[in-house]
């Protein structure tokens, strides 16, 4: 292999430097194999005699990653020279040891703002190195920056992914009432959260009830009467009987007593046979509170209610820090989930329908005869009776003036300002965005930019050169190049211009005087990656008008629309097709809040939009406004709200049963 740029042709370099900068940018490859590849792209370039990749750990030393065959053994021997570099209370900063070794060179290696690293080379020879072969290693070492940038976002990326997976998670965990389903969610998108090999969840728990393995990762049915079920299902109920913990974790080594070496021990056999060398497993259980004594002077007590059990298996070791981050919202919603499908599962319906038809015997005739009459009457009311209809939707409790403040650059939450409940000006700055490919594009235009300006330079030397010698045909092919490159340099400063106004947009402004409405927007905005778009605060004016914003899904609104046309004939105006300001109708509207549903407020609406909105959960949606009665007085920005609104009179048929006939014909009646 040759080992000098010398020997190296332009195009040679240009092939090397560019097959580097293509492995900076594959998001799979590790460090070791790219600073491996540096190395060996130096070796090449630059007659050397070791070249070394250098990072700063995690107390500030010196710490060695990569190099040729020797390299280990002259970094260690410089850092025995130099003493200094190995201080805690110090940076590693190898300028100084350059300035003292002619023969060696060393170039910084940056992540954004900060030094990472240092790329050290030393000469083959008893010479300084030549400024080509210096430039030669910054341009190495800047593409090592693009490497680290591309780490980065990589790293970004993975985050919001997990962040994403487990809000679906949330969501599938309760969309069903079907324990078996909520079990399998469980199971395959916690296996994911966490990464593991396998997680198995059992329903049961409390001592009296019986503990039943569910459901297994990546298995479509369970064999409760395989060894695995039965020896799973033991183990976690000699876990719950000693009230020990099931771990193979070190966490627990020091924990001592015969319920916890009782456990062990099974837990080994059960290793032994499994071939899992990670197990842990923990219970589900909700806490509910009751009062205690009679009600003012007493108190409330907790009461723990165990519903199930979770097992998470791996036969590697895991990601700890993955595996903390998600446990706890794995656990919870896992245990919320279960027990709303097992106590709605658990509604004795059945038996109660037997009990009563045991109650009553009667002669067949008579029965019949009993169920014709109850049927005609029935049919009569439901016929014939008149009932008020109102639609129940619910809606928000939000002031009217109110701005949610949006991201403008994809990037992540790098500070925030402000806190809930602040009071904050137009114009005031409440967060600040941090931006990778934002950073690193401005670089790139930066660093065009001034080499473009470089050759424009050179090449006006030699136009000056040529143009005095009388080679005018060289002489007008540089001036030629030169107003290219000058055109080059226009373009570079006006993309310098926009992705200025860019980096202005990274500060995020209050559109409005009021409030931060946010809750706790350092704990769960900071260090959140957003994109274009995304809502990261919100300002309210909480000082100012209230409304009530009820949202009535397409296939409800129809009533409230009709009977809206039939106030306005009897009232001697013309049907129209469509309403905006409806308050001379007077439509009532009962409201409640979901935190306080037994007091109701009487209201009226004010507003219907004309316009057909697209909502994320009820699809297309009708907005209603109505002005905030007086008596409410609890106003909390997105309180829940609850409304039934007035739309005329209808059989009572219509009443009980019209919504169910008028969605059988929208689904089935063509």
């Amino acid at each position: 292999m040759p080992s000098s740029a010398a020997k190296q042709s332009v195009a040679t370099v240009d092939s090397l430097l560019d097959g580097l900068m293509h492995l900076a940018g594959d998001k799979e490859l590790t460090t070791d194999e790219f600073y491996s590849a540096v190395v060996q792209v130096v070796e090449t370039l630059v007659p050397v005699q070791w070249v070394a990749v250098v990072a700063y750990g995690s107390d500030r030393q010196a710490v060695f990653l990569q190099g040729t065959s020797d390299a280990k053994t002259q970094f260690a021997a410089i850092t025995q020279r130099y003493p200094r570099i190995d201080r805690h209370d110090e940076a590693l900063d190898w300028s100084e040891i350059v300035e003292q070794t002619p023969t060696l060179a060393a170039t910084e290696i940056k992540q954004g703002n900060r030094v990472w690293g240092w790329l050290v080379a030393e000469s083959d020879g008893q010479r300084r190195f030549q400024s080509v072969q210096l430039e030669l290693l910054k341009g190495v070492a800047q593409i090592a920056d693009e490497f680290l940038a591309t780490q980065k976002n990589k790293q970004t990326l993975a985050k919001q992914e997990r962040h994403e997976r487990l809000e679906r998670y949330k969501i599938a965990v309760h969309g069903s009432l079907d324990s078996q389903h909520v079990a399998h969610v469980i199971a395959n998108e916690g296996r994911w959260l966490v990464n593991c090999d396998r997680v198995s969840v059992l329903i049961g728990g409390n001592a009296e009830r019986s503990l039943r393995l569910v459901a297994v990762s990546s298995v479509a049915s369970v064999d409760s009467k395989s060894e695995f079920a039965r020896s799973l299902t033991s183990l976690t109920k000699l876990a719950i009987e000693q009230d020990a913990p099931l771990a193979s974790d070190a966490i627990f080594d020091q924990q001592t007593g015969d319920a916890v070496q009782c456990v062990n021990r099974q837990l080994a056999e059960y290793q032994k046979t499994s071939g899992y060398e990670f197990v842990f497993g923990l219970p589900l259980a909700t806490s509910t509170k009751s009062p205690v004594g009679n009600g003012i002077d007493g108190g409330t007590k907790s009461h723990s209610r165990k519903v199930g059990y979770l097992v998470f298996e791996s036969s590697h070791e895991i990601d700890r820090a993955r595996f903390a981050e998600f446990l706890r919202p794995v656990t919870q919603h896992a245990a919320a989930a279960i027990a709303n499908a097992t106590t709605f599962e658990a509604v004795p319906l059945r038996k109660s329908l037997s009990w009563l038809g045991n109650q009553f015997r009667f002669s067949r005739g008579l029965k019949w005869g009993l169920a014709a009459a109850a049927f005609v009457a029935f049919l009569a009311l439901m016929i014939f009776v008149q009932l008020p209809f109102q639609i129940r939707v619910a809606g928000e409790l939000l002031p009217r003036q109110q701005q949610p403040v949006f991201a403008e650059v994809n990037g992540e939450v790098a500070s925030i300002h402000v806190e809930h409940g602040q009071h904050v000006r137009a114009g005031q700055k409440l967060a600040t965005l941090r931006s990778t490919e934002l950073d690193a594009e401005i670089q790139r235009v930066v660093g065009e930019s001034a080499k473009t300006q470089q050759l424009i330079d050179s090449k006006k030397i030699l136009l000056n050169q040529y143009g005095h010698g009388g080679d005018q045909i060289l002489a007008g092919r540089l001036a030629a190049e030169v107003s290219d490159l000058g055109f080059q340099i226009e373009v570079l400063q006006e993309e310098e211009k926009f992705l200025a106004k860019k980096q202005a947009n990274l500060k995020l402004l209050s559109p409005i005087d009021g409030k931060v409405t946010t809750w706790r927007p350092s704990e769960t905005q900071l260090g959140k990656p957003v994109k274009w778009g995304d809502e990261v605060l919100a300002v309210a004016d909480l000082d100012g008008d209230w409304d009530v914003v009820l949202k009535v899904p397409e296939r409800r609104v129809g009533y409230l629309m009709e009977h809206l046309r039939d106030l306005e004939v009897s009232n001697g105006g013309q049907q129209q097709s469509g309403f905006c300001d409806v308050s001379e109708l007077k439509v009532s509207v009962d409201l409640f809040l979901k935190s306080d549903p037994g007091a109701i407020y009487q209201a009226e609406i004010a507003e219907v939009s004309t316009i057909v909105e697209i909502d994320p959960v009820l699809g297309p949606v009708t907005t209603i406004r109505c002005e905030v009665p007086v008596a409410l007085a609890d106003r909390r920005d997105g309180a829940t709200v609850l409304a039934d609104i007035e739309c005329g009179q209808r059989p009572m048929w219509f009443v009980g049963f019209g919504e169910f006939v008028d969605g059988l014909r929208r689904n089935w009646v063509r």
